[in-house]
């Protein structure tokens, strides 16, 4: 049984291992443990899968039902933050049928029990500094992604900027998997500044 907040049918919106705009179907579990701040107040995109009371109980295989009713081969596993709740089966259980799958998560929660799962990539959050959650990374989880997985900042401020810089360069030689930057929305450093102080940074020296 896992908490749901919703499944429906729709594109991938953001970075993953099977590209921006493939057709997916979302499983949104509920409830997150990270209250994202910024000095413009609460920044979480999904308020509604915040709590876990604002799911329902639901066993794998009606889970597994609405999957196979919605058709699209590329599941996305989000939340809230997913990996509050033990995903092994549902996770084993998709990809033994045939399906790929993307957990997004917060990273504030370890993956290593699902890198036996064959056709299962993760994008792992980097919370910034601008978000007050900094310090409930997993710092473990980064040395066993790979090529297929993201580690995703998103940035609001320098600070937030100057700390994936930092980041980068203290983990490019123990690091394999891609990393992606966006901007918070409303952010006063919008993405043709974010990439042009990219190409400036150290990283492209």
């Amino acid at each position: 049984m896992l908490r749901v907040n919703t499944i429906y049918p729709a594109f991938m919106g953001e970075v993953n291992a099977f590209g921006i705009g493939v057709p997916c179907t979302f499983i949104r579990l509920a409830g997150c443990n990270l209250r994202c701040y910024s000095n413009r107040g609460f920044t979480c995109d999904t308020p509604e899968a915040l709590e876990v009371t604002h799911g329902k109980e639901m066993p794998i295989v009606t889970i597994f039902d609405y999957v196979c009713f919605y058709g699209h081969e590329v599941i996305c596993l989000t939340g809230g933050e997913p990996l509050m709740q033990d995903c092994s089966e549902l996770l084993e259980e998709l990809t033994a049928s045939g399906y790929k799958v993307v957990v997004e998560t917060n990273g504030s929660f370890p993956i290593h029990q699902y890198r036996h799962i064959r056709n299962v990539h993760f994008v792992v959050d980097y919370k910034s500094p601008s978000t007050g959650e900094t310090k409930k990374m997993v710092d473990s989880n980064w040395a066993i992604m790979d090529e297929d997985d993201y580690l995703k900042f998103v940035i609001d401020t320098n600070e937030d900027f100057d700390s994936m810089i930092q980041w980068v360069k203290d983990h490019e030689a123990s690091y394999n998997g891609k990393v992606a930057a966006g901007c918070f929305w409303g952010s006063s450093m919008g993405y043709q500044e974010l990439a042009s102080r990219i190409l400036r940074s150290e990283l492209n020296t």
